[in-house]
Formats: structure tokens, sequence, C-alpha cells
């Protein structure tokens, strides 16, 4: 019986420690992931808008359609 019991608990404890390591293992990929798409962004701003900080503190402040105001100005034909 202590023999069954032992084998129990290793195989309970192999089958956490494999989950695990799947589990953190997708969360690295994902975070590579994301990071690529964070540097995607930030490539985006640097070549529309100019200096990053400035874009950034907009987008964060006043959200995307303040950005996107300053980004392409209405005309002064079109006001």
């Amino acid at each position: 019986m202590e023999n069954a019991l032992y084998y129990t608990l290793s195989t309970v404890a192999q089958t956490l420690a494999g989950a695990l390591a799947g589990l953190v293992a997708f969360v690295v990929v994902r975070l590579g992931r994301l990071d690529d798409i964070v540097g995607e962004g930030e490539a985006t701003l640097r070549s529309r808008e100019g200096p990053t900080d400035d874009v950034l503190r907009i987008l964060l402040d006043k959200g995307p359609e303040a950005m996107d105001a300053r980004s392409n100005p209405v005309p002064a034909s079109r006001r």
C-alpha cells in the first residue's frame, strides 16, 4: 500500500510539472510576440509623428481620436 501511494503522488507531481512547463512555454512565446507588436506600433508612431514621447502622451491622455486629429488635421476649406 505504501508503494501505491508513493507512485500515485509522484505521478501527480510529474503531471502538474508538465502542465506548468507547457504554460510557461506558452507565456514566453506570447510575450515575445507581444514585444514585436509593441515595437511595430512604436515604429509606426515614430514614422508618422516625430517625437514618440509627445505622441504617446497624447494617446494616453486624450485617446486615439485626439491622435488621429493631430495626424490628419481638417483643412481650412472643410471647417
